[in-house]
């Protein structure tokens, strides 16, 4: 289920949700503001600066990735999981990060110390998203076990994102600014962007991610249905919809906000709760609806002025970032000794 949004701070980590392992955050004392791209003792060290029982296992335009970079401790929960993937995987993902940190260091954008604090505290309160739109990971410590990620490694892609988000966001400001285009690009792109999105909430009911939906699926559907069923009656009794979603809703991150979901795709959950979304009238309620991953009940709202420049800015942003890490990635050389 994708629901569009740019980058997306709150981040979701979407820039670089792959796999580590929390540890306790550094001492305030022991932190201070860094620009990109300046000298710093937590900077990764150069290449050939380590010593030799700590070999470099890959370089990134010349920095340095070493083998204690790598290290992580398995969780407890973690049978099955060879050392050597979990190895891989923080390996891509610190080329991947080290990758954007120096081309941001290029573009002389700064990410302070403070700013990767506060998204930290963020995600603390709002835990990323667990493989779908609608579910949350229970806390940030178990994201980041589950993904093989220490904390000194989490606030490097957090500033990784922060940084690229705030080059994207300029490169908008300079290729479509405020006023005369903007408002004309608007105009002439608002017949596709009412077409292809809806401004919706909705009270989901989860019928994929039950536990007893792999033996039991007819019997899950069933209890579902019965469910959404109870609740669509609850509204048509005269129970507000905001009341209503926050209180049975299983979609964890919009059920907070009263199921609002924002604009999204109208087939983001399918072509069944597309056809009903775009068939309801704004303000008017569906009967549930039945998607892959559960039941509905969508409402649909206005879309307005703000919304359309919204959606135009998120669809010239993810198209601009796609562009900058291919960018990224073609330039870059990355060397890994022993390797050819």
């Amino acid at each position: 289920m994708k629901v569009l949004r740019f980058l997306s701070i709150p981040l979701v980590i979407g820039l670089l949700i792959v796999v580590g392992m929390f540890l306790n955050p550094p001492r305030q004392a022991d932190r201070k503001e860094v620009a990109w791209g300046q000298a710093d003792a937590g900077d990764p060290p150069k290449a050939g600066t380590a010593p030799k029982k700590d070999p470099v296992v890959a370089t990134v335009n010349g920095e340095a990735i070493h083998e204690s970079d790598l290290a992580v401790d398995l969780p407890k929960d973690s049978f099955g999981i060879a050392s050597a993937d979990i190895r891989d995987t923080r390996l891509r993902r610190m080329i991947e990060t080290m990758t954007i940190r120096q081309f941001l260091a290029t573009q002389k954008v700064q990410v302070p110390e403070s700013e990767i604090d506060k998204e930290v505290q963020n995600l603390r309160k709002n835990p990323p998203t667990a493989g779908c739109a609608c579910c949350r990971y229970q806390s940030l410590e178990q994201f980041m076990q589950a993904n093989f990620l220490d904390l000194k490694e989490l606030r490097g892609v957090i500033a990784a994102d922060l940084g690229l988000q705030k080059y994207l966001l300029a490169q908008w400001e300079k290729e479509c600014p405020p006023g005369e285009k903007r408002n004309k690009t608007l105009q002439e792109e608002r017949p596709r962007l009412e077409r292809w999105y809806v401004k919706a909430s909705h009270i989901f009911f989860n019928v994929f991610q039950n536990p007893l939906f792999g033996g039991k699926p007819d019997e899950v559907r069933k209890s579902t249905a019965a469910k959404a069923q109870a609740a669509w009656k609850r509204l048509e009794a005269g129970t507000a919809f905001e009341a209503l979603a926050k209180e049975v809703s299983e979609d964890a991150v919009s059920r907070p906000q009263g199921g609002e979901l924002g604009c999204i795709m109208a087939d983001t959950f399918g072509q069944e709760f597309a056809r009903a979304a775009t068939g309801l009238k704004n303000g008017e309620y569906s009967k549930p609806v039945e998607s892959p991953w559960g039941y509905h009940i969508i409402r649909r709202e206005a879309i307005g002025d703000n919304d359309l420049s919204n959606l135009l800015k998120s669809e010239f942003l993810d198209t601009k970032h796609a562009e900058v890490l291919n960018t990224i990635h073609a330039n870059a050389k990355i060397e890994k000794p022993g390797q050819p």
